[in-house]
């Protein structure tokens, strides 16, 4: 049983939360009680309880929780009776349960807050259902019962009423999963996942199996491609299977975090068969839904290069051909200049009254002989020369000769991966109707092949006598169409978390009649129950803002939009107000430095980040872990220098240890924890605040980075301007006035940031202020024109997010 409650919170904050709030006895204002309270306290006849009553209004004001007489702290009942002036006594306080019952309904009446009670316990526990599919963390599921429990002005349970909520939740829901799993299997299913666990060395939990290679040569695509296809088999085996489990994506990364962390002997003596059958399964969708996403990025990668390639071989051959065209083309100008001529000359011969027809004939010959001889010398060749140009221009001729000369290498790389998706119909039937040709292995290409997903120039193209077969043209053109059509999204994965339907992303509609208002409830979304009710308030709001922003403009109370003679307008960025003074440095003096890993261990020794290091398959395990090896294994990851380096640097750690940590404890969701608990560590220091230019507001800002990246990375372009010769990638990361980094998002080179910026606004009402303590805060954004669309605008003001472009707001 011990296990199981260790599994919800670690020992630090389950002690804190059943724990009196700490009190620092040296203040005087500590006991000092509001009118209403001293109301109360003044009609109570004896000094226990007045005490008693005092207390348990202190300890609800911070903690919204009642505790039993008998353990009260001694210091605080003698600072409490020195408070109220009342005789020192060294004896425990007799304070009967039933007074200090009846004292509890007293105060939640005065704070207007109400008892947990059965009902609402039945409310939280309706909340939990709803999340235990959707949040990996059971600790996060408690905090949010925690926030809800505040919202809804209730007083705080004690922790085993919700690990009790939480546990029940999730054994319930597990259960029930199991039983639809034991139902839906047939032998064969059972014989089939058995064997795998017996074998699952050889495939399930080979190295390549459990991380997706990132490169994109052609043995790397053969190799994920064959890997791709043996999941596919087995989805769709089990697809009748999984399909009835109804699993979240959050769900489904949580059950298979297990498999892909676990050991070949852990695996085979999983003894719950229907749990061990969950986990597998889940494996499956998670296996095959990521190498799906990863085999279309892999896809776009290549299709990309090529297009960039292609590009500049064109340019190449136009720069190569561009004198002799423009040779050729002053040639056939003066040709045309010296016809008028001859044609003006011939004119006037012929109207000449003085001569005979026969003088006329035999001067129009020589002239004409004459000028064929001059001008006309090499013209067909010139002509043929700029023709051919103008043609190839038109048509794009070299361009897609150099992606018809590709087209068996691009065959080789991007067939193994292609070939196993399992593709919407999207919008475009004769697109699919093309793809579905080419995965059950397309041969020859007629005029009866579906191509009507091309351009007519492009149809053309496919059946010109040139070097290239007709087949390899189709199936190169048919691979630029399908990347274009993911590109704009009117193709899309039947199974995939990031190249699905958008619809796909939706509640079913059916589910959310019957759920509406639990999910809403469990959401905390209430508040937007009526959908038109609230855009009708957002459109004023927003028409509002607009007519004030006009009116400034108007009224030249705005100095810095400026306006073009032709109307147009443009802001006047004003200088920089900056004083190195604010440095940190400077006021910390010269002389003050720290190693980086004195920096990491004296933050640890405030905020004990690296509890968060839970353990990803065995939280809280005995497994020995040692702060140094955590330590070591951060600056190895965040200065780039790599396990190798940081593993010859040190004395004591070996490269496994560093490995082994980042693979079992490094998650995205531990180290999220980590960077809250610093957030925290600064929101509560003061020094931080000389960065605030105004109280009570709220200022965040974002950018983009360019970052080299010296290994395979299916996200890592090149880009000569930014990395030079090498790839990289761009981490969009979110900053406030107190240097406090709340998100980041890392990108390809090429994306643009603005479609992200919302999951950065949303992630900092969530880190740095709480939703139920915003309310009442001013938000102000900074960012680049590449963060900003018209649609995020819209978007933030949603949020309750001024946009400021890099200047003071207008």
């Amino acid at each position: 049983m011990k296990e199981q409650k260790e599994h919800i919170l670690d020992p630090t904050p389950r002690k804190y939360w059943d724990s009196f709030p700490k009190l620092d006895l040296r203040q005087r204002s500590l006991f000092a009680c509001d009118s209403a309270t001293q109301r109360v306290i003044n009609k109570i006849t004896q000094d226990d309880y007045k005490v008693g009553f005092l207390l348990q209004v202190i300890y609800f004001t911070r903690k919204r929780q009642f505790f039993s007489a008998s353990h009260f702290p001694l210091e605080h009942i003698r600072a409490a009776r020195k408070a109220l002036a009342l005789p020192i006594s060294e004896s425990r306080l007799i304070y009967p349960a039933d007074v200090a019952s009846r004292h509890k309904r007293k105060i939640l009446k005065v704070y207007d807050w109400h008892t947990f009670d059965g009902p609402f316990k039945q409310q939280l526990i309706n909340v939990a259902q709803s999340l235990v599919d959707k949040r990996r963390r059971k600790s996060d599921i408690a905090y949010f019962l925690l926030d809800y429990c505040l919202d809804q002005h209730r007083e705080v349970p004690s922790y085993a009423v919700i690990r009790d909520i939480i546990q029940a939740k999730y054994h319930e829901y597990e259960s029930n999963i199991g039983k639809e799993i034991r139902k839906r299997l047939t032998d064969e299913n059972n014989a089939a996942l058995t064997q795998l666990v017996n074998n699952s060395e050889e495939f399930l939990l080979h190295r390549d199996v459990k991380r997706i290679n990132q490169g994109v040569r052609r043995q790397d695509c053969i190799m994920n491609g064959d890997i791709l296809n043996r999941f596919q088999k087995m989805y769709v085996e089990f697809y009748h299977v999984i399909d009835s489990m109804r699993l979240t994506q959050e769900a489904t990364e949580d059950l298979a975090i297990w498999v892909k962390q676990a050991t070949v002997p852990r695996v085979k003596k999983f003894r719950d068969v229907d749990r061990r059958n969950l986990h597998l399964l889940a494996y499956l969708q998670y296996q095959y839904f990521h190498r799906s996403d990863a085999a279309v990025d892999a896809f776009k990668k290549i299709i990309t290069s090529l297009k960039n390639n292609a590009s500049t071989y064109q340019n190449r051959k136009n720069e190569r051909h561009e004198k002799e065209v423009l040779d050729a083309a002053a040639a056939l100008t003066n040709v045309t200049r010296n016809s008028k001529e001859i044609v003006r000359k011939i004119i006037e011969i012929g109207n000449n009254p003085t001569k005979t027809d026969k003088s006329k004939i035999k001067e129009i010959i020589s002239l004409a002989e004459a000028f064929m001889l001059s001008d006309f010398e090499d013209v067909d060749e010139k002509l043929q020369r700029v023709d051919d140009d103008v043609k190839k221009r038109r048509n794009k001729l070299d361009y897609y000769h150099y992606i018809f000369s590709q087209s068996k290498t691009i065959q080789g790389r991007v067939g193994p991966l292609l070939k196993h998706l399992a593709f919407d119909d999207g919008t475009d039937p004769h697109l699919a109707e093309a793809l579905h040709s080419y995965q059950k292995g397309l041969s020859k290409v007629t005029e009866l092949t579906s191509m009507e997903f091309l351009s007519t120039s492009e149809q053309a193209l496919i059946f010109r006598e040139d070097e290239f077969s007709s087949t390899e043209k189709f199936k190169i053109l048919l691979f630029i169409k399908v990347f274009e059509s993911l590109k704009d999204e009117s193709l899309s994965l039947k199974y995939s978390y990031k190249y699905r339907p958008a619809e796909s992303y939706f509640i079913p509609a059916e589910f959310w009649r019957k759920s509406k208002d639990q999910i809403l409830t469990s959401t905390t979304l209430m508040a937007y129950r009526d959908p038109v009710t609230y855009l009708d308030s957002i459109g004023g709001a927003v028409t509002e803002l607009l007519k004030e922003v006009n009116n400034r403009i108007n009224e030249n109370e705005n100095p810095y939009v400026k306006f073009h003679k032709d109307g147009s307008w443009w802001i006047d960025t004003p200088a920089t107000n900056f004083s190195t003074d604010q440095f940190v440095s400077k006021l910390l003096g010269e002389d003050a430095s720290l190693s980086l890993y004195q920096m990491i261990h004296q933050i640890n020794s405030f905020t004990n980040f690296t509890d968060q290091f839970e353990h990803s398959t065995k939280r809280f395990s005995s497994e020995e872990f040692k702060l140094p090896h955590a330590y070591a294994a951060l600056m190895s990851l965040g200065t780039n220098i790599g396990h190798h380096q940081m593993a010859k640097a040190c004395n004591g750690i070996t490269l496994k240890q560093l490995r082994d940590i980042e693979s079992n404890r490094f998650s995205v969701s531990n180290l999220k924890g980590v960077n809250e608990k610093i957030v925290k560590l600064i929101q509560s220091l003061t020094l931080p605040g000389i960065y605030s230019d105004e109280e009570g507001r709220l200022h965040t800002s974002s950018d983009g980075r360019k970052m080299v990246v010296a290994v395979d990375s299916l996200m890592a372009n090149f880009s000569y301007k930014y990395y030079g010769k090498d790839k990289g990638i761009s981490a969009n990361s979110f900053i406030d006035e107190q240097q406090i980094f709340f998100n980041v998002n890392v990108l390809t080179s090429s994306e643009r940031e603005a479609p992200y910026m919302l999951e950065g606004m949303v992630e900092s009402k969530r880190t740095l202020y709480p939703e139920s303590k915003f309310k009442n805060k001013s938000h102000l954004h900074s960012t680049d024109t590449h963060g900003y669309t018209e649609a995020i605008f819209s978007a933030m003001h949603f949020l309750g997010i001024t946009f400021a472009p890099r200047i003071k707001s207008v």
